[in-house]
């Protein structure tokens, strides 16, 4: 998703292309942007607990947003990747403006993410 949000150019399509022996022709950056991935954490007094309630709204100032986590599944300490509850990727004129928003986005995400 990064890649194409930030240049407009599915590099990953392109690959599985050319793997397949398929031509893409000429390749054009369409857009420069500047893009930010973060991800949703949960906190200590999180761990352990069920899972309620997770939003499905897209938060306003991201491009891109998914959950990792299921609505009753148990809260595990953060260890590895997939333990990560959900990410947000934003871009922006630049990084700190793509980041800004990114950021923005998880709190969106966790604002009305609840737990038992």
């Amino acid at each position: 998703h990064t890649i194409p949000l930030a240049y407009g150019v599915p590099f990953v399509d392109y690959a599985i292309r050319f793997a397949l022996g398929e031509r893409a022709g000429i390749i054009t950056v369409s857009e420069e942007n500047s893009a930010s991935q973060r991800y949703c954490f949960s906190d200590k007094e999180q761990v352990g607990k069920t899972t309620l309630y997770i939003p499905p709204d897209k938060p306003p100032t991201c491009e891109f947003f998914s959950w990792y986590i299921k609505r009753d599944e148990v809260i595990r300490p953060v260890i590895c990747h997939p333990d990560r509850l959900g990410q947000a990727i934003s871009i922006g004129e630049s990084p700190e403006e793509a980041t800004q928003r990114a950021d923005e986005a998880v709190r969106f995400m966790m604002r009305n993410f609840t737990t038992a």
